[in-house]
């Protein structure tokens, strides 16, 4: 049986699905190490700077100027550097592609200056408007999931990640989902 590739566009290259009997060259394309990909049911990467192009430079224009203006106000260049270093960094998800990864234990979000790894035990429902599903971690929205859920940004293509997703949360062991 053949294996068939569920995207097809500019991001195919790093959209694939990952099983134990992929080759490693695919499987270096896709940054997941060997003893990843023999769990992985879904992987992908979201690269938001680059399909928002009007954002982007709107964003470096403000990470631009923030630095300049700590640069001018304090006279200091390693105020100005803390201050652009930290920007960026909290805006990681957008400046950076961010992957996503989902297993039959565990979901993955990372990219150069964040990694996050949470159990889907810890999940209880979902909210999903669009391209983003938020895993809360309440049975129903509450602003506690602000800083205890976990966002995920869909692919576009995104053919079986939501049925996985609720799958998980449904065969939660408390019966709570």
């Amino acid at each position: 049986m053949g294996r068939r590739s569920f995207c097809r566009g500019p991001i195919s290259r790093w959209l694939k699905p990952i099983s134990g009997g992929q080759a490693a060259s695919e499987r270096n394309r896709a940054n997941i190490t060997e003893e990843e990909a023999g769990e992985a049911q879904f992987a992908w990467t979201i690269f938001l700077f680059a399909s928002h192009p009007r954002k982007g430079a709107f964003a470096l224009m403000i990470v631009l100027f923030t630095t300049w203006f700590t640069w001018d106000f304090s006279g200091s260049t390693w105020m100005a550097a803390i201050a652009g270093f930290v920007l960026i960094a909290s805006l990681s998800n957008f400046f950076f592609p961010t992957r996503f990864r989902l297993d039959d234990e565990t979901v993955h979000m990372g990219n150069i200056f964040y990694r996050r790894t949470r159990r889907w035990a810890e999940f209880r429902s979902l909210s999903r408007q669009g391209k983003r599903i938020k895993l809360l971690t309440l049975p129903s929205a509450s602003r506690l999931d602000n800083f205890r859920g976990m966002l995920l940004i869909l692919p576009e293509n995104e053919e079986g990640i939501v049925e996985y997703i609720q799958a998980h949360l449904r065969g939660g062991t408390d019966g709570t989902a």
